[in-house]
């Protein structure tokens, strides 16, 4: 017994000999394929973005990035003084994101504040619950540049000097999370509570909407937080329970198809 014992352990060696080097040259091969990374004092749940050489990207210690995409280096940042969960947009020589409910447009070369609508009012319900962290994208049409905010009012503001053009509001003013869409003069979003709208931007009202849910299982059930998509006639969109919709981009909505995901 004890010479199988010598013996088994002497296999064990041998195997750990073998598979040690192979398991730190592994180690040292994930590491070599970092490049650099870039620490901030928060998590980061917004989406970044790369205009030229540049990286863009919030994070929940409230600051905006600007980082180089080659070397890693911060070439700017800037303080908003509420977590950044939104993804931002770049137009021109400007960066646009909401910080909470208020909005910022920067000098995407060096960062300095061109405009700002500060909004603290709703910044403290800008997190529903645990699971809500992400804040969707905002969209363009001509000079007007529009956000979803957590006090369900869509708002339109002019890119330069970022007045109020235009406001629309959502059933209940359910907070407005997914990244809006635009295709022709209409937007459409999503609000927290399972509504989808459609916006004319030029003649300013709300052309139609549509209930995915007639009843709330619980209190986030009915929540769209993500990204629209539009395909060619059809607005596609997709939510935490399991169930995609895809609508025709029409004045009547038409329901033509529900996807159940395995």
């Amino acid at each position: 017994m004890q010479k199988l014992n010598i013996v088994h352990n002497f296999r064990i060696k041998i195997l750990l000999l073998l598979f040690i080097p192979l398991f730190t040259d592994s180690v040292a091969f994930k590491k070599s394929m970092i490049k650099w990374s870039f620490p901030t004092n928060g998590r980061i749940f917004s989406h970044p973005i790369l205009d030229d050489s540049t990286i863009y990207f919030g994070s929940n210690d409230s600051i905006f990035y600007a980082v180089d995409i080659i070397s890693g280096n911060k070439r700017w940042s800037y303080d908003s003084n509420f977590p950044i969960r939104s993804k931002a947009m770049i137009f021109e020589e400007k960066v646009y994101f909401k910080s909470g409910s208020s909005i910022y447009a920067l000098n995407k070369n060096n960062g300095e504040e061109i405009w700002s609508f500060v909004n603290f009012e709703n910044n403290e319900i800008n997190k529903l619950d645990n699971w809500d962290y992400h804040n969707g994208a905002p969209a363009i049409y001509k000079s007007t540049i529009y956000f979803g905010l957590s006090n369900g009012m869509l708002i339109g503001l002019d890119l330069i000097p970022g007045k109020i053009k235009s406001k629309f509001t959502t059933i209940d003013s359910a907070p407005i999370k997914c990244g809006l869409v635009i295709d022709n003069e209409t937007l459409y979003c999503a609000d927290w509570n399972g509504k989808v709208y459609a916006f004319d931007l030029e003649k300013e009202n709300r052309v139609w909407i549509y209930e995915t849910y007639k009843e709330k299982l619980y209190e986030t059930f009915c929540q769209i937080n993500t990204e629209l998509i539009i395909y060619k006639n059809l607005l596609i969109l997709i939510f935490p329970n399991k169930l995609s919709f895809i609508f025709w981009k029409m004045q009547r909505i038409i329901l033509i198809k529900t996807i159940k995901n395995e």
